[in-house]
C-alpha cells in the first residue's frame, strides 16, 4: 500500500533547531527499510512547518510501529493512495 502523510507541527515546536529531535527524526525517516516501509520520498516547506512523504508499507501498522520515535513531534494525515495509472486501469474493468 501506499501512503501520503502530511506532518504539521507550528514555529513553537518546529524541531528544525531542535539537535536531538531534529536526529530522531532523521534516523527514523532513514531507519524506515528496517521496518519494511519504503520511503518513496520525503519533502518539506519549511516556511509553513509541514513535511510531506510518500511511502510504501504493507499496513497501517507497520507504518505506525515506524513513526513510533517520531509521533510526538508533529500532528499527522496519513492517507492511503494509488497510483493514478493503477486507479485508471481499475475502471476499466
Amino acid at each position: 500500500m501506499i501512503f501520503h502523510i502530511t506532518a504539521t507541527h507550528t514555529h513553537a515546536t518546529c524541531y528544525a533547531h531542535d539537535e536531538s529531535k531534529r536526529d530522531t527524526f532523521v534516523q527514523t525517516i532513514m531507519g524506515a527499510e528496517a521496518h519494511d516501509v519504503k520511503v518513496i520520498s520525503c519533502t518539506v516547506n519549511a516556511g509553513a512547518h509541514k513535511l510531506f512523504l510518500l511511502i510504501e508499507a504493507d499496513s497501517m501498522a507497520a507504518v505506525t510501529a515506524w513513526m513510533g520515535p517520531i509521533l510526538p513531534f508533529n500532528d499527522y494525515d496519513t492517507i492511503p493512495v494509488v497510483d493514478m495509472k493503477a486507479a485508471v486501469e481499475s475502471l476499466k474493468s
